[in-house]
């Protein structure tokens, strides 16, 4: 349950980060080489990630795609001392 949690807090911030008011449609695609979550909200209030892009000619309703990036640290069991 705390990882729903993190994931559930993780969108929050960025929706508070970037003066989104609301997330819908939310997707876990793990069947590409490099997962990613995706949602739909308003264009972002905030744009330092964005300052290529007009504002004015940015659609009010913009896709957003997270990109994940999964590492395992260790694939061997720790020997006990």
């Amino acid at each position: 349950m705390s990882d729903v949690y993190k994931i559930s807090q993780a969108l929050e911030d960025l929706r508070n980060y970037y003066g989104l008011k609301e997330i819908k449609h939310v997707t876990l695609n793990m069947e590409k080489d490099h997962p990613e979550i995706t949602f739909i909200s308003n264009k972002p209030t905030q744009l330092s990630n964005w300052e290529t892009h007009d504002k004015h000619t940015m659609s009010d309703k913009v896709k957003y795609v997270l990109q994940l990036n999964i590492s395992i640290d260790s694939i061997y069991k720790e020997e006990d001392k």
